[in-house]
């Protein structure tokens, strides 16, 4: 499928509940990056998450169908540079979605530098990012860190 039938939109307040569920099928050790676990701490810091900060959040929209399929958050950490991190809905999880959405992200902000941890048992977020061009610098506290530079625009 072509990148094209994928379109990003800025999330919206009626998306909390989304992530909310999303956040619940997802292990322990990923959890914290899309929510908390009680719907009203959820709620409070989805509203600050959306607000006027230095990060973005975008929910994936198939374009045929309108479906959901996932959300991408993006961070400012430094001058043209990013964290990403992405989450899937249960339901469009191991169709490829997650490398479109990841590339259409980084497409909106190009050029840029990017970063991503990744749990160490995560094999599959591992293969999306290191497919995606990112390279393992390091690790910190369980997590492993990855990076890539931003694109060469010369």
């Amino acid at each position: 499928m072509p990148l094209e039938t994928l379109r990003l939109r800025v999330a919206s307040l009626e998306d909390a509940k989304r992530l909310f569920d999303w956040s619940g099928a997802l292990g322990p050790d990923v959890a914290p990056l899309w929510g908390r676990p009680v719907w009203q701490e959820h709620l409070a810091w989805f509203e600050l998450l959306i607000g006027p900060t230095d990060t973005l959040l975008f929910m994936g929209e198939a374009g045929r169908t309108d479906d959901i399929i996932g959300a991408v958050c993006l961070r400012a950490v430094a001058t043209d540079t990013w964290s990403v991190d992405i989450v899937i809905a249960p339901e469009f999880r191991r169709r490829g979605w997650s490398a479109k959405l990841l590339a259409l992200a980084m497409a909106h902000l190009e050029p840029a530098t990017f970063v991503a941890r990744i749990s160490g048992s995560d094999d599959h977020a591992r293969s999306l990012f290191v497919g995606a061009g990112f390279v393992r610098v390091g690790e910190a506290e369980g997590w492993e860190l990855f990076r890539r530079e931003a694109a060469d625009t010369a």
